[in-house]
């Protein structure tokens, strides 16, 4: 697959929209992978406000948990059952915080190394891969999901459009399924309790749904 990039018609680097973006969301990452990728904040800060804009929704926050494999795989087997590294797991929450008023959208673990590897493949820088696990992880915690190919299609279509509006062009084939194969490894948590110390609070403990 070619990955084309192309500069964005207005930069989500300018002092404006990067105070829009945090506004509307804020993001708190905390790097686990010892630095292996660093997550292009403002593209990230925009395309995540550009995502919950258009799904209507008011102020919130994320958390962004950035692992290497050994620590993706770790929360991929104690919640998934599955011991394979992947791209992006989302523990969505909803929960509304009495003194900001704001929405916890919920906590994303994001690979590096996954990113790493796959930034190769589609010719991403893989800061920019690992944006766009961000954006999918978000969108699936806004209602989209990827289980039926018409969805799948949807959720992807979105992800062009929003990413390109950052600069990021994700080529013809990305997010196409193979035969026999998941439509990406984004999973999403449902039925067990994600506790985690030092993400979205230490010892905070949510309900994790789909």
């Amino acid at each position: 697959m070619v990955e084309r990039r192309r500069p964005p018609a207005r930069s989500p680097r300018s002092a404006s929209g990067t105070v829009r973006a945090a506004r509307l969301c804020r993001i708190d990452v905390i790097d686990e992978s010892a630095g292996r990728v660093r997550l292009p904040i403002a593209k990230t800060r925009a395309v995540v406000a550009a995502a919950l804009a258009e799904a209507g929704m008011g102020p919130s926050t994320l958390t962004v948990l950035i692992v290497d494999a050994a620590g993706s795989a770790a929360l991929h087997r104690q919640h998934f059952a599955d011991p394979e590294p992947t791209d992006v797991m989302t523990f969505p929450d909803g929960g509304t915080d009495p003194l900001s008023g704001r929405v916890h959208l919920g906590d994303l673990a994001v690979c590096a190394d996954v990113a790493m590897t796959m930034a190769g493949e589609h010719g991403l820088r893989p800061g920019d891969e690992l944006c766009l696990y961000v954006l999918h992880g978000v969108l699936h915690l806004t209602g989209y999901d990827d289980v039926t190919p018409g969805k799948l299609r949807r959720m992807w279509a979105a992800q062009r459009r929003l990413l390109a509006a950052v600069g990021i062009t994700l080529g013809p084939l990305a997010g196409q399924r193979r035969r026999g194969e998941r439509a990406s490894g984004a999973r999403s948590q449902a039925g067990a309790d994600f506790q985690r110390p030092g993400v979205a609070g230490a010892g905070r403990r949510r309900r994790a749904r789909r």
